[in-house]
């Protein structure tokens, strides 16, 4: 069966808008795989995804899937994915605590469409993220926040009042060392809203919550609450 044997990550190029990653993989066919792809019996493929590197939780960047051609087919291929990204995306996901953005690949080798050997994952590669715009003063977005249970099994229940209509609401949890899970909600006609989200609490640990619309995170901010785990 064929195994990815390496795999790359790397900044190859920046502008002051863009920022391009080339990702690399190395495929090890087997003798039987190697002869249906030159024959043309299989079609054999490789999907990338760029993800954010979240400790709590990955968040899909972008992916593309590149067919390997008959006659590119050998016992070792390799396939380079070329990323390019817009700063000022990759600003909207941390707005507000970081200025910097961990990035990495994750390789799946597929045949005739569907996976057959283990995903492989690159190492991680930091974007400095431009300076974000400066914020704006909210027109009374605000948020509460309480908890139920306790330990792992925590719940933290966000409350909100003053955003937009129907807004797309994205609630962020950081922690001391700045790690970050997230939540969304939407924003009732009333510009009200509740959120439920379980996060790993443990004694001594505490939580700065924080959030803002999706469509206009700089000029939406709410306050800020710190959740002492229970």
């Amino acid at each position: 069966m064929a195994r990815i044997v390496d795999t790359g990550n790397s900044v190859t190029s920046r502008t002051s808008t863009h920022v391009t990653l080339t990702l690399g993989v190395d495929i090890l066919f087997t003798a039987a795989e190697l002869a249906e792809g030159r024959s043309g019996a299989a079609t054999y493929s490789v999907a990338c995804v760029v993800w954010d590197d979240d400790t709590f939780s990955d968040d899909r960047i972008v992916g593309a899937t590149r067919v390997i051609a008959r006659d590119a087919m050998e016992r070792t291929t390799g396939i380079d994915f070329p990323a390019e990204l817009k700063l000022s995306d990759l600003r909207r996901r941390e707005p507000s605590v970081e200025d910097g953005i961990e990035l990495f690949g994750e390789f799946t080798v597929m045949k005739d469409g569907r996976a057959i050997a283990p995903s492989a994952k690159s190492r991680n590669v930091t974007v400095k993220l431009p300076d974000p715009p400066p914020a704006t003063s909210n027109s009374g977005q605000r948020i509460s926040v309480r908890t139920e249970g306790s330990g792992p099994s925590t719940i933290a229940i966000v409350s909100g009042t003053g955003f937009k209509a129907s807004a797309l609401v994205v609630i962020r949890f950081t922690d001391s060392a700045l790690n970050q899970l997230r939540a969304t909600a939407t924003a009732d006609s009333g510009g009200k809203l509740e959120a439920r989200r379980s996060v790993p609490c443990a004694p001594g640990i505490s939580f700065t919550v924080t959030a803002f619309e999706d469509a206009n995170p700089t000029g939406s901010f709410a306050n800020a609450i710190v959740m002492s785990c229970p």
